[in-house]
């Protein structure tokens, strides 16, 4: 469970913490996505996103 929050397209998305991307790719019901861990207990994943990419 989670919280959408909308946003014009082509607003930078910015983690919510410093952390290590662990995995992205696309699903149907996704769309394109980024999970990111923080530490041994976080992670949190952004979903819905035009297109794949981070820095």
């Amino acid at each position: 469970m989670g919280t959408d929050f909308a946003a014009p397209v082509g607003t930078p998305i910015r983690s919510t913490a410093a952390g290590t991307v662990v995995k992205s790719g696309y699903t149907r019901g996704n769309g394109n996505y980024v999970t990111i861990r923080h530490n041994a207990t976080y992670s949190t994943q952004y979903l819905h996103m035009k297109k794949e990419g981070f820095a």
